[in-house]
């Protein structure tokens, strides 16, 4: 079994992105930093911070896939104290309350964006549970022309939580498994997917098993959208794993065998209708603008977080 750092930390990364959602992930990351920081009882001067925070940072660069939205915040804290040396442990806490008041505003706006989609009546499908899905199926209990929604059903945990948020909302509901959705693909007007980020190959990563759903939806001529902020994109350029895998020992019928699992899907950017972002709803070509737009800014701090390392 591993037991060191890194392979603990990127299964604790997917296991948490798996329940609640990389957004909820980010933001239990910077409390459980204002926690650490309250809590540490070594040196917390800016210089002694920005130490730590640069081991955290690379631990995470090293994870796969990479959590794009908790590096870019690790990364907006250590420019944070580069460019305020004297900054001590509670400026850092105030500025990471700060950033979570950004992120929450961010996920508002981009939420907002999504509502445009429903003035009308709409039967639509959906397939990851995470926070901004809940987020977004609460917006949508209030809305005139309340969506039909269906929901292709996966592992049991997660599509429980989505049964529940439906019926709390009091949404008119079907279920069905996700390699069933050929038998209802007619009725659909849209689907709706969490994300975890656009990287630099124009590839999508989100939750195992909508890769197949999207190729169906596709094909059907199914609008199909995904919702991620600008702050979820991946602006490294160098190649890496789009997915954690791992190895699990397995017997059937007195037959054993090794099964590799895989965290996330990947499926190409042009696959889908519309990116839903904290800014608009992107057309694929739209967000690759943009996505090489914000790299320019994402490059000159990696300089400056790299001059760190030196």
């Amino acid at each position: 079994m591993e037991t060191g750092a890194l392979p603990v930390l990127n299964r604790l990364l997917v296991q948490l992105d798996e329940k609640n959602g990389a957004r909820a992930l980010g933001n239990d990351m910077l409390s459980a930093m204002i926690t650490t920081i309250d809590q540490f009882a070594g040196e917390k001067d800016s210089k002694s911070l920005l130490k730590q925070l640069l081991d955290l940072h690379n631990l995470l660069l090293a994870c796969r896939p990479r959590m794009a939205h908790a590096i870019h915040d690790i990364q907006d804290l250590m420019i944070y104290l580069v460019n305020r040396p004297d900054a001590d442990s509670n400026q850092l806490k105030n500025y990471i309350i700060e950033l979570q008041k950004k992120n929450e505003k961010e996920l508002e706006d981009t939420l907002k964006n999504a509502l445009p989609l429903f003035k009308e009546q709409k039967e639509i499908l959906i397939h990851s549970h995470s926070n901004t899905i809940q987020r977004l199926l609460a917006y949508l209990e209030h809305a005139d022309k309340k969506p039909v929604v269906y929901v292709a059903a996966q592992d049991t945990d997660k599509t429980e939580k989505i049964i529940k948020d439906l019926h709390k909302g009091q949404f008119v509901f079907h279920v069905l498994s996700e390699y069933s959705i050929v038998h209802v693909i007619e009725n659909l007007d849209l689907a709706i997917f969490g994300a975890l980020t656009l990287n630099n190959n124009e590839e999508i990563i989100l939750g195992p098993g909508s890769g197949g759903l999207i190729a169906q939806l596709k094909k059907a001529g199914i609008e199909i959208y995904s919702i991620l902020s600008r702050s979820k994109f991946s602006y490294w350029r160098e190649q890496t794993e789009t997915a954690y895998s791992e190895v699990r020992s397995k017997s059937a019928m007195g037959v054993k065998y090794q099964k590799t699992v895989y965290s996330h899907d990947v499926v190409p950017l042009d696959h889908f209708t519309g990116i839903i972002a904290d800014e608009k709803i992107y057309t694929p070509d739209e967000a690759r603008k943009v996505y090489e737009e914000e790299q320019q800014s994402f490059v000159k701090n990696e300089e400056i977080i790299n001059s760190i390392n030196k």
